[in-house]
């Protein structure tokens, strides 16, 4: 009797950064319908940056704590908002909150966990804004060790 010769795809590592962009659900919804595996393991990155008054004591400490009680109250909705999508999807995922840059944060999350491709979002910016202003996408796309696929803005 011959045996049957059964050969699985590996487990692939997607990492998707997120933030409450409509860019960024779109390219979490595009890779759903068209690139998603079914043994697939996502990672929802989601890179946080709480930008101090650069004076010390240009905010008062209720200021301060009311600010990022705001901060965490939005991170956690993001949070909830990705891990419903990704139970609705039956999708083998976890949820990383990074501090730090969002370009360099991204790029240290696909390392750390052993990524093979990043899908994310693009805001769209014109040259000269992204020139002035940065992109995370731009920075990704030129500092990260794995492919990268950018979702344009419609």
């Amino acid at each position: 009797m011959a045996e049957e010769n059964k050969t699985t795809t590996p487990c692939r590592v997607i990492l998707i950064p997120v933030d409450a962009s409509s860019h960024s659900e779109a390219a979490f919804d595009w890779y759903l319908s068209n690139i998603r595996h079914d043994n697939d393991h996502v990672i929802i990155g989601h890179c946080h940056e709480i930008h101090q008054p650069v004076m010390p004591h240009a905010m008062d400490t209720d200021e301060w704590a009311k600010t990022v009680g705001v901060h965490e109250e939005k991170l956690k909705a993001l949070e909830e908002k990705y891990s419903k999508k990704a139970q609705t999807a039956k999708l083998s995922a976890k949820i990383l909150i990074k501090g730090g840059k969002p370009g360099e944060a991204i790029c240290e999350l696909a390392k750390e966990e052993h990524a093979q491709i990043i899908v994310m979002g693009s805001r769209g910016l014109g040259a000269l804004r992204r020139t002035f202003l940065g992109s995370v996408s731009d920075y990704v796309l030129h500092h990260a060790h794995i492919p990268v696929i950018i979702f344009p803005k419609k």
